[in-house]
């Protein structure tokens, strides 16, 4: 794809930004000014979360990189904008709205419960000990194969609470979530080993996230999906074979066949613009995370391209054209996700300076900063864990209106 193309893409969701508004947002965030505590939003969350620091291990002042505090509230606004993009509105008032469409404090409550699950699960995986580890995943299975039946777990009281409460309201959010944890379970560990090919960490991230955007979509629709194999979304343009991914596995050139190590979960049937926006997202994590993921020993899709290929602009515009063709239905997320993709290319060594400049009108920092915004948005939330005393049943967040 050529640079005027590549620009007018980004530029599509990512008006240009002036020098002095690039100077001054950067400031901003970095002032931890950026986030703005009487916003009900953050203040319900801190609120809701502070009961459960303790488990996750996030009581503290610190500001590592696997704090699930962060990763939490995005999942949280995600699940907002997936209401708002399937119904054009989020209000309190449950006329706006089919039968059967959670709203207002049930919304918040419930997206609020995945949230938790999630990062919970996610955060033990990443960082959990590795003592008792297989016992604890066999407990988890045993809850999700049997949700009625009662499994006490340290560290994840909360969330089995959640979970009880989603499949008690979704009862069919059950299989997806089952399917969801055997997904992150092998991931885990074949990105430990680092065995896969280029095309097999693709087909990996584009199960994470689509499982996980497909499990929002139950929750929140209440369905499981309409969409046949025929229609199996293709992310990022990215080739799915070793061969052609430029990343051959040696021993297919020694003339020796070698089974696929990640075949895809994907159900039959299932929505296919919520599995794309999910895959999508996984994607934009796993740039995000390259660096540390490579300290920690984690191979992605991130890893193994920026290894064979020197850098991440051959994925990073992938990725963008997948943002760009995103369903009309998903147009709202457009311009968080390309403002997102832009944000990432203030990682220092893993994207071309040619990419950086080309692209350099559409962002919104400026291109030479290289910050994690993620520790800030942890500290900015436990600001208000701390400060904000007033219980979410003492403080009713108000309705976005329609």
């Amino acid at each position: 794809m050529r640079r005027r193309e590549v620009r007018e893409m980004v530029l599509r969701w990512c008006p240009p930004v002036s020098q002095q508004l690039k100077e001054q947002v950067t400031k901003w965030v970095l002032s931890n000014e950026g986030m703005v505590k009487q916003r009900w939003t953050i203040e319900y969350y801190a609120s809701r979360m502070r009961e459960h620091s303790r488990e996750l291990g996030c009581e503290g002042e610190g500001e590592e990189d696997g704090d699930p505090l962060g990763a939490g509230l995005f999942c949280w606004y995600g699940q907002l904008l997936f209401f708002v993009s399937q119904y054009g509105s989020w209000s309190f008032e449950p006329s706006y709205y089919p039968p059967g469409v959670p709203c207002g404090e049930l919304f918040l409550r419930l997206t609020f419960d995945f949230s938790l699950l999630y990062v919970a699960f996610d955060y033990y995986l990443d960082r959990g000990p590795s003592e008792g580890k297989n016992r604890t995943l066999a407990l988890l299975l045993t809850l999700l194969l049997n949700p009625d039946q009662e499994v006490k777990i340290e560290g994840f009281r909360g969330a089995i609470e959640a979970y009880g409460r989603l499949v008690s309201y979704r009862p069919q959010l059950s299989e997806t979530l089952l399917l969801l944890f055997e997904c992150e379970v092998k991931a885990s560990r074949l990105q430990k080993e680092g065995q896969l090919t280029t095309g097999e960490y693709l087909e990996m991230a584009r199960d994470k996230g689509g499982l996980t955007a497909l499990a929002i979509h139950t929750l929140i629709t209440g369905e499981s999906g309409s969409c046949g194999d025929e229609t199996r979304p293709v992310i990022c343009g990215l080739s799915l074979t070793p061969e052609e991914s430029g990343n051959e596995d040696r021993t297919q050139r020694r003339g020796s066949r070698r089974q696929s190590r990640w075949i895809s979960m994907r159900p039959p049937r299932s929505d296919a613009g919520a599995y794309t926006l999910g895959a999508i997202i996984q994607l934009l994590d796993d740039m995000m995370d390259v660096h540390e993921d490579r300290r920690d020993g984690i191979h992605t899709i991130a890893t193994s391209v920026l290894e064979s290929e020197g850098c991440l602009d051959r994925l990073w515009i992938h990725t963008a054209t997948a943002i760009d063709r995103m369903e009309n239905k998903y147009t709202l997320f457009k311009p968080f996700m390309m403002g997102i993709l832009c944000y990432t290319l203030g990682q220092r060594g893993i994207f071309s300076s040619r990419l950086r400049s080309t692209v350099s009108p559409g962002m919104l920092f400026n291109r030479d900063n290289n910050f994690n915004i993620l520790p800030l948005v942890n500290q900015w939330i436990r600001n208000v864990m701390h400060e904000t005393n007033s219980s979410v049943e003492e403080a009713p967040p108000p309705s976005l209106g329609s």
